[in-house]
């Protein structure tokens, strides 16, 4: 099921690979909850969540991680929904 604030993740990730020369103080807030939560993701997990994001097409982008990073695609989907909470626990959307 989708949460609310699956949009809002995903639009944050964006911004977090892109890194916008003259980002807003909400971009700003959201680029600095994307690294605090990949901080605390093992190294290897912090890379496939980097790896799902980078793609405009989400199912397709778990299915290419999973296989990339040789894991079964359920462990990807619990891993973003997983990054997703964390994200909005320290934005304060949760």
């Amino acid at each position: 099921m989708k949460q609310f604030y699956s949009d809002h993740v995903t639009h944050a990730m964006k911004m977090y690979q892109r890194r916008p020369n003259d980002p807003t103080k909400a971009t700003r807030e959201d680029i600095a909850a994307c690294a605090s939560v990949l901080d605390n993701m093992t190294t290897n997990d912090a890379n496939l969540i980097i790896d799902v994001y980078k793609d405009g097409d989400f199912p397709g982008a778990v299915k290419l991680a999973a296989y990339a990073h040789g894991v079964h695609e359920s462990s990807v989907w619990a891993l973003v929904d997983e990054f997703g909470r964390n994200f909005a626990r320290v934005r304060g959307l949760l």
